[in-house]
């Protein structure tokens, strides 16, 4: 079978069958070879953090059924919706990062930052399913979750996974800004998780503001300090 061939037909996503043959690797040796593996298909950046029990408000209760939408608006039919499980049936978040190109965005609006926008949704449909695929034929379960189909509010996750820090617009902040695509796949493979970074963003978006300053609608908080959020899991927001 070539496993990397993937059909993005709408609700055409067939996983790659999981290889009978596990190959036997060290947490830390898969670890190395999965994130080699995705900065060479693409990935900019690439964390991995554990699906523990304080993650579980960041997953939805409803997730798409049909997988990614494709094709003239004409040909888009109601998805009725899948409920997500919890406990959610994989143990390791392999977050992945697509840096959006400045130079293009910047033009705002016509055909030059479509194009941009058009290829990297592309390329963020279509990375997580070929590392899914990889790791199936490594033997191991693994799921992909696409920009276009995804079961999570991701910025959580990238905090987690040692990608970036919670700006106050509620967008992660990396060290290259907030320009970036999130992507994940979920798997079983054993796995070392990395450590969340704090490169001084919390402090620093008590004093800037510039965000909350010009956004149009105004509806980011302009508050000195974040406020707590309590769920299941203390966490905090402006």
């Amino acid at each position: 079978m070539d496993r990397w061939h993937i059909n993005l037909a709408p609700g055409k996503f067939e996983p790659a069958p999981i290889s009978a043959t596990k190959v036997e690797m060290s947490p830390a040796e898969a670890t190395a070879k999965i994130k080699k593996m995705a900065r060479w298909l693409g990935a900019e950046q690439v964390g991995i953090c554990e699906v523990t029990e304080d993650m579980k408000p960041f997953f939805y209760s409803i997730g798409r059924k049909h997988g990614n939408y494709s094709g003239p608006v004409a040909n888009y039919e109601e998805d009725e919706g899948r409920e997500i499980p919890w406990p959610y049936p994989y143990k390791y978040c392999i977050v992945l990062a697509d840096k959006c190109d400045t130079d293009t965005l910047s033009a705002l609006e016509g055909p030059l930052v479509e194009a941009s926008a058009r290829v990297s949704c592309s390329i963020c449909d279509f990375l997580p399913h070929y590392l899914e695929s990889i790791i199936r034929a490594l033997g191991y379960d693994a799921k992909a979750n696409p920009f276009s189909d995804t079961d999570i509010i991701e910025a959580p996750f990238a905090v987690k996974a040692g990608l970036g820090e919670l700006g106050r617009s509620g967008l992660l902040v990396s060290p290259w800004g907030a320009q970036l695509r999130l992507l994940e796949v979920f798997t079983n493979m054993p796995l070392v998780p990395d450590m969340p970074i704090d490169f001084g963003l919390q402090e620093f978006c008590k004093v800037c503001k510039k965000c909350a300053e010009n956004c149009p609608s105004q509806a980011i908080s302009m508050d000195d300090e974040p406020s707590e959020v309590i769920t299941t899991v203390k966490s905090i927001r402006w």
